[in-house]
């Protein structure tokens, strides 16, 4: 049975992640909208030009696909040596 501390614990970690996530989520809203508006009433920016590193977020899926299947076969490959 868990003692009252581990539970004590567990919330404060979990409570933590909640307000870093939350954080996190609050820069990355607050980067999005001060970029739009940068680049559209300071640079004339419109439609998809908008956005601020565009490329980058067009590019972002390939990069996270990328990075998942080399990681998946590299531990795949270790995997398979480890266990010969």
């Amino acid at each position: 049975m868990p003692t009252n501390t581990y539970i004590m614990a567990t919330e404060w970690l979990y409570m933590c992640a909640v307000i870093v996530y939350c954080r996190c989520l609050i820069l990355l809203i607050v980067y999005i909208i001060g970029g739009i508006l940068v680049l559209r009433y300071w640079r004339g920016a419109r439609g998809l030009e908008q956005i601020p590193n565009y490329e980058f977020w067009k590019s972002l899926p390939g990069l996270v696909k990328v990075c998942l299947i080399s990681n998946c076969c590299s531990f795949a490959v270790s995997w398979k040596t480890q266990f010969k």
